[in-house]
């Protein structure tokens, strides 16, 4: 092989792994984009509770202790995520969502001064959760990623 044809070839070979390179960063910014969109749009949903509880409250004098009593429609009920509330579940549209429970180490809250309603998805395929929360104080807390945990129940 001659020293114009080894160089070529070398090139060639450069070539291909950056471009190798420059496609896995591609990708993963693609599958981040894709987790922080549901995980945004499960965050706006936790406030639609919130409003829905308040309002529940300023009419009733105590919060709603099932999903049903806040009048939410269908168009509103999260897809890849359960909601506790309580005793009470509302099971997201996908087929995952049957199977997820929540963590024995959570407790969703209800009393007649306050809640906790829990937000719990599976955005992947593996173990981790990735887990949302809203009090009656109104703001939404990302307790838990499952992007970026890989190994955590």
């Amino acid at each position: 092989m001659s020293k114009s044809n080894l160089k070529k070839w070398i090139v060639r070979v450069y070539l291909v792994l950056v471009s190798l390179v420059i496609f896995v960063i591609i990708v993963k910014d693609i599958l981040q984009f894709s987790y922080r969109s549901h995980q945004v749009s499960e965050e706006r949903y936790l406030l639609t509770l919130f409003k829905a509880q308040k309002s529940y409250f300023d009419k009733n004098g105590k919060y709603a202790s099932q999903f049903s009593l806040l009048l939410l429609s269908d168009k509103v009920i999260s897809y890849k995520y359960n909601l506790y509330l309580g005793t009470d579940v509302l099971y997201g549209h996908s087929d995952v969502n049957k199977n997820m429970e929540l963590p024995a180490y959570l407790s969703a809250y209800l009393s007649n001064r306050g809640y906790v309603i829990f937000a719990i998805g599976q955005l992947d395929s593996d173990p981790a959760l990735d887990i949302w929360m809203i009090t009656e104080k109104g703001t939404p807390v990302h307790l838990q990623d499952d992007y970026y945990l890989q190994n955590q129940p």
